[in-house]
């Protein structure tokens, strides 16, 4: 399953927890989270939450996982990340703006 990317948008308790599931299944995976601290805390190796063995899970399949807070990371390859995304969709407004507004 190393082919198939799945994305996840907030690294709080049951992303964290979602993501390091789908690490485990043969799944790579990114996951998004807007706090900086955030993300350079699951690249250490140190979740945001408290789980027996999420730690291990989570440095085991490292090679499979990527973190950011750029939202950006969570389209590519997608509509969004194309300059031909239809006008009006509004999806390319949240992954164009911060606040989603």
């Amino acid at each position: 399953m190393s082919g198939v990317l799945v994305g996840f948008a907030g690294m709080t308790h049951l992303g964290v927890n979602s993501a390091a599931a789908a690490l485990a299944r043969g799944f790579r995976v990114v996951g998004y989270d807007p706090d900086r601290e955030v993300i350079e805390a699951l690249r250490r190796g140190d979740p945001p939450a408290v789980e027996p063995g999420l730690p291990d899970v989570l440095r085991r399949h490292a090679s499979r996982a990527n973190y950011t807070a750029d939202i950006a990371d969570l389209s590519v390859g997608s509509p969004l990340s194309r300059a031909d995304t239809p006008r009006g969709w509004p999806s390319t407004r949240l992954a164009q703006t911060p606040s989603g507004t």
